[in-house]
C-alpha cells in the first residue's frame, strides 16, 4: 500500500478487505483483523512516497516500509502462462520475477487461458474511445484496480490478444500508482 506525507494514500478499506478475505479463504480465520488499529506510519518516515508491505498469515506478521519510486515502464512483452496461480497476494513472487527476467521488454503482459490478465507488478487499462477496460479476470483483483471500478473510471471487459488493435494506450495501475500518475504505454509497445 501506499503512503504518503503520512497518509494512506488509497482507502484503507481496500487492503483490508483483500487481507481479512484472503485469511478468511487461506487461513480459515473467520474473524476479521482490523488494519487501521495495526497500522502505524513511524515517525522517522519524511514527506516521501513509501511502499508498506504487510506480512500476514492468521495474523499480521511484520509490517515493513520501504521507500518507492515509480518503475520506468515503455514496452511490454506478451507471454503465456496458463497455470500461474496468483489471485491471493503471495509474498513469493519467483514466478513472475522470472517471466520478466527472460526477457528484454521492461515487463511482461500476462496472457492465460487466451485472455489478458496483469502486468508482473500491475492490474492494466485499456483506452477504448471515453472508456477504460480492464480484464474481467485479472491474476490478482488489485486495490486499485477495486477503487476504480467502484468509482466508475473502469469496466470490466473480456480482453483477448487480438483485441489490442482496438486500443492506441494501457495504463498500469497498483496501490502504489495513483491513476494520474500510472505509466501510459502505447499498444504499438506490447511486443506478441
Amino acid at each position: 500500500m501506499r503512503i504518503e506525507r503520512r497518509r494512506v494514500a488509497l482507502p484503507l478499506k481496500y487492503h483490508a478487505e483483500r487481507m481479512n478475505r484472503t485469511r478468511r479463504e487461506v487461513f480459515a480465520c473467520p474473524q476479521m483483523l482490523d488494519l487501521a488499529e495495526a497500522l502505524h506510519i513511524p515517525d522517522h518516515l519524511d514527506d516521501g512516497i513509501y511502499k508498506c508491505r504487510i506480512t500476514y498469515n492468521a495474523d499480521i506478521q511484520c509490517i515493513e516500509f520501504e521507500p518507492y519510486n515509480i518503475r520506468p515502464v515503455r514496452s511490454l512483452q506478451l507471454i503465456i502462462d496458463d497455470t500461474l496461480d496468483y489471485h491471493y497476494k503471495w509474498h513469493d513472487r519467483s514466478r513472475l520475477h522470472a517471466h520478466v527476467a527472460a526477457t528484454d521488454a521492461d515487463d511482461v503482459l500476462i496472457v492465460q487461458n487466451g485472455y489478458l490478465t496483469d502486468t508482473s507488478y500491475a492490474n492494466i487499462a485499456f483506452l477504448e474511445a471515453d472508456r477504460w477496460l480492464t480484464p474481467a479476470a485479472p491474476l490478482l483483483a488489485g486495490t486499485r484496480r477495486q477503487f476504480l471500478l467502484d468509482a466508475g473510471v473502469l469496466q470490466p471487459a473480456p480482453l483477448r490478444p487480438e483485441d489490442l488493435p482496438r486500443f492506441q494506450y494501457v495504463r498500469l495501475l497498483n496501490a502504489m500508482l495513483p491513476w494520474p500518475l500510472s505509466p501510459l504505454i502505447e499498444v504499438a509497445h506490447i511486443r506478441f
